[in-house]
């Protein structure tokens, strides 16, 4: 029997359960797929200890995708460039993260024929997630990446992450900026 599960905080909304077990049901696979909330300052002892129980792999979400990385044994080079993950997977020393948001987002755009190229992207938020799609903007070579977010601090280090990897023009707004738009 594989066991799988999602790692995260505040999980009661989740469907992951269901989806997993038709995706399990499906792939005629014998198997669990569970909960696990975890609060932050617990993080790292959890996926220390959790190997020895051999699950198989983890979804990671907020507020995890960053954190959990000082907690693996090793990090796809894709996830490092990006900075987070959300998929672990069991290796023989250890989970191993991955991060496939950057697929999913790059899939969406390729199935609706979306070229960035060129283009300024505007992206909104600078947690996990958002992580993906400004190396995506990069990627695709976006003219601009412009990051709103609540914390400038903080998207002015995604904004340099990006700028690292990509010679791309960025801009930052935090919240006190924003909220001195005027509306139209």
């Amino acid at each position: 029997m594989e066991f799988y599960g999602l790692l995260g905080e505040r999980l009661e909304h989740s469907l992951s359960p269901r989806i997993n077990k038709i995706i399990l049901e499906k792939n005629n696979t014998e198997g669990a797929y569970k909960l696990f909330e975890i609060p932050n300052d617990k993080l790292g002892d959890f996926v220390n200890a959790i190997k020895l129980l051999k699950i198989k792999g983890f979804n990671v979400t907020v507020p995890h995708k960053i954190e959990v990385m000082e907690a693996l044994c090793d990090i796809d080079p894709v996830a490092e460039r990006i900075g987070s993950v959300n998929t672990l997977k069991l290796t023989e020393n250890g989970y191993k993260g991955y991060n496939t948001d950057i697929i999913g987002l790059k899939k969406c755009f390729e199935e609706r024929n979306i070229d960035i190229s060129g283009k300024t992207v505007v992206l909104a938020g600078a947690g996990g997630a958002a992580n993906s799609a400004a190396m995506l903007a990069g990627e695709e070579k976006a003219a601009k990446l412009v990051i709103l977010n609540r914390t400038k601090e903080k998207a002015e280090k995604l904004a340099e992450r990006v700028r690292a990897y990509y010679p791309i023009e960025t801009e930052v707004l935090g919240y006190d900026e924003i909220m001195s738009i005027e509306n139209p």
